[in-house]
């Protein structure tokens, strides 16, 4: 597979049937998207909003560049280049990015990518007004050495509480064979919750309300666990999702409501390795209480590797609270619309726009990554 997501199935297929309709029940209208070219780079993965009020908006090239453009997709010029640090391949190389302002209030740029050694890296550089990063400043805030080239993470999310997040995979192969998931001393299979300013002692600190900073045992960076690759995740509207990619039958969303204001996802179990979306997994692992995924779909009708995520908002406002995905074989984009308080409906908005590999929301635009090249912009169909 030349994408980034991981395939799910590692090779293995299913002929489970399943059926996507873009009309829910009793809904007069079906909703369609259309999608034009907004950008062109090497291998597009991520499209990322610094903020509202610029006129920038940052391409992730998995080779190890991040490129500016204008919201009317004029490119300005490369932000970043890291090639010699990465190399892209597999499912490796630059994969994620997030902007957090330090307590100077000046911003920085963070990046979630796999080294020369295939472990992988978190780092971070100061972003000037044009949105260039100043590499000279670079800090290497953690590595995190990967068993296997596969199943990496690269998500990455700066949090309202100053807190960036970041998603790491199973550490690969398949299966989880080293039974990390749900293992909470390792980094593996997790979102690490991470304050990202240096003191005399570390690159960075753990937030003191951290689920298991008092766990001897524990990792105390980790914040959710229980994740085979979770590629892409997003809060919007306080809610937590997350697109996990399946291992031999199933695709799943997860979802975590906003407690009171809170970050959502504290402390959250989603299942793997014990169980593969609903469906029970290895036998040796065990997750009783954990969060079952609000959807999750079979391998069949090409379908293969969710390639997450993101909830619409106001540049799409007639469907400005459904969730949008794609998958990477079918390359259509598919949205989870609520239809009560536990249960959602699918709904297919377009036809395959290509390899998919993520989908972005920012204030101004959504967002799909085609890997062989393409970042395509969705807009509500005529």
């Amino acid at each position: 597979m030349a994408g980034v997501a991981a395939c799910g199935g590692d090779g293995e297929d299913s002929s489970v049937p399943t059926d996507a309709s873009s009309t829910a029940p009793g809904t007069a209208k079906p909703v369609a998207l259309s999608a034009t070219e907004f950008a062109t780079v090497q291998q597009p993965v991520a499209v990322v909003e610094r903020d509202p009020q610029e006129d920038i908006l940052f391409i992730v090239d998995r080779i190890g560049q991040v490129r500016a453009f204008n919201r009317s997709g004029e490119e300005l010029g490369v932000a970043l280049d890291m090639t010699t640090d990465t190399k892209a391949s597999g499912e490796q190389g630059l994969l994620g990015l997030a902007f957090l302002r330090d307590p100077d209030n000046s911003w920085w740029g963070f990046v979630n990518y796999t080294n020369l050694d295939g472990d992988t890296v978190i780092a971070g550089y100061p972003s000037d007004a044009n949105g260039v990063f100043d590499i000279s400043r670079k800090r290497i805030l953690m590595t995190i050495e990967q068993p296997y080239p596969n199943h990496n993470g690269g998500g990455m999310f700066g949090a309202g509480d100053g807190t960036l997040l970041i998603a790491t995979g199973d550490g690969g192969a398949a299966n989880d064979p080293d039974r990390v998931a749900l293992n909470l001393a390792s980094p593996l299979g997790k979102l690490l919750r991470i304050t990202p300013w240096p003191t005399d002692n570390a690159e960075y600190t753990v937030p003191s309300d951290n689920p298991f900073i008092d766990e001897p045992d524990a990792l105390p960076e980790i914040w959710s666990y229980g994740l085979r690759n979770p590629w892409r995740f997003t809060i919007a509207n306080g809610n937590l999702w997350i697109a996990d990619v399946g291992q031999r039958d199933w695709e799943e969303v997860n979802l975590v409501a906003s407690n009171g204001g809170e970050l959502a996802g504290r402390g959250a179990n989603f299942g793997w390795s014990a169980f593969e979306a609903d469906q029970a997994f290895n036998n040796d692992q065990s997750a009783p209480n954990h969060t079952a995924p609000v959807f999750s779909y079979p391998h069949n009708n090409n379908r293969c590797s969710i390639s997450g995520g993101a909830v619409a908002g106001q540049a799409l406002q007639p469907i400005a609270e459904w969730y949008l995905f794609s998958d990477f074989c079918s390359g259509e984009i598919y949205a989870l619309e609520r239809v009560s308080q536990d249960e959602f409906e699918l709904r297919m908005l377009t036809d395959s726009l290509g390899k998919i590999v993520s989908v972005d929301a920012t204030s101004s635009g959504v967002f799909a990554s085609d890997i062989d090249g393409k970042v395509l912009q969705l807009k509500m169909a005529d």
